[in-house]
């Protein structure tokens, strides 16, 4: 499905993107019989060892606890909530080898997990959401600072072996894009609802604006739904999208 947007790919393996790769934009002798694929080994190296979910329902979600040194032995606790996102999460999915990330909690209070790993013992957690290993994220080490503290507030997920997978169509971008002058007055709804660019403000009723016009077409290439962060109540219509 879709067209073919790279050809003849040639990596080093020390990209960090695929994009990154000398390739040819020139493909019209490649068709989908020559579609490439891979399959992946993820090594084993133990970090799933050091961090577990305690008190879900399946084994694909609960509050998230790591093994941590403290006075010279190790002990299992809590993460701090704070700024706890999808990012950390979907780290956390992966690391313990399931899948991707479908929520991340900032209270865990319906996840039962043991006392004995109420306390925080990791806080500060910035992902950017490729890492390997939790601890491989930004953190605050060993000077914990959480002022909402573990137990009911500790960080939690839920995994999902699936996911959806969504690819803009860039040929229908290109085929449908172009310019087109609008009044002012035509455009009241959509400053109204801040879809107009800020210099707006200032364009008076009787002139003109330009837009860029064009349609979109995206295609899920995932095993999963997509399902919009916002809930179907709170989906608004309006006539920035006319």
């Amino acid at each position: 499905m879709g067209p073919v947007h790279m050809n003849e790919v040639q990596c080093s393996g020390l990209e960090k993107s695929v994009t990154e790769c000398p390739f040819n934009k020139e493909a019209a002798d490649c068709s989908h019989e020559e579609d490439a694929g891979v399959r992946c080994n993820v090594p084993h190296m133990g970090f799933q060892e050091r961090l577990r979910l305690s008190g879900g329902r399946s084994p694909f979600e609960g509050r998230v606890e790591v093994l941590q040194e403290k006075n010279g032995s190790l002990v299992w606790g809590s993460v701090c909530s704070e700024g706890w996102s999808v990012r950390e999460a979907m780290v956390v999915c992966r690391q313990l080898g399931l899948g991707f990330a479908s929520n991340a909690f900032q209270e865990t209070w319906y996840w039962s997990g043991p006392v004995s790993a109420d306390a925080v013992v990791m806080s500060g957690v910035r992902c950017s959401g490729t890492e390997m290993s939790l601890s491989h994220c930004l953190h605050h080490g060993a000077h914990l600072q959480c002022a909402r503290g573990g137990g009911r507030y500790a960080a939690g997920v839920s995994c999902s072996e699936t996911a959806p997978d969504l690819v803009l169509n860039p040929q229908v971008v290109e085929q449908t894009t172009y310019m087109e002058d609008r009044p002012m007055f035509m455009l009241q709804c959509a400053y109204e609802e801040n879809c107009l660019a800020s210099s707006s403000s200032s364009t008076p009723a009787n002139s003109y604006r330009r837009l860029l016009r064009f349609s979109s077409q995206i295609h899920n290439n995932g095993q999963s739904d997509f399902k919009p962060k916002a809930h179907r109540e709170s989906w608004v219509w309006h006539d920035c999208h006319r």
